[in-house]
């Protein structure tokens, strides 16, 4: 049996079907915690890529996606790279987000 994605809809309407099975995951948060928030990239048939944020709880809390702007999404990307704890960005997290945003952690000062 095929899973049904988990449709969101953009400001402007439009249906977006993602899938984190299958989407791109640029951020993990640590599993050790109760609660966290990952980030996707899902490509649409149009080739547009959105970005979505995956609230998961350990607690009784229901999970929830959210489709974040590219800004929102550098934004947070900035701020768990910041971190020093195991919260911070994994090898893999950063090739991957240097994919779809290169020279995001460049120093610009």
């Amino acid at each position: 049996m095929t899973k049904m994605p988990k449709i969101l809809t953009t400001p402007e309407g439009k249906v977006v079907c993602i899938n984190i099975d299958a989407d791109i995951q640029l951020y993990t948060a640590p599993a050790s915690q109760p609660r966290g928030t990952d980030i996707y990239a899902h490509t649409a048939k149009s080739g547009k890529t959105y970005f979505y944020a995956f609230h998961w709880s350990r607690q009784k809390e229901q999970n929830r996606c959210e489709l974040m702007s590219e800004e929102r999404v550098k934004e947070f990307l900035i701020s768990k790279a910041q971190l020093c704890s195991c919260a911070g960005l994994s090898d893999e997290e950063l090739q991957t987000i240097e994919q779809f945003f290169p020279g995001l952690f460049d120093e610009t000062a």
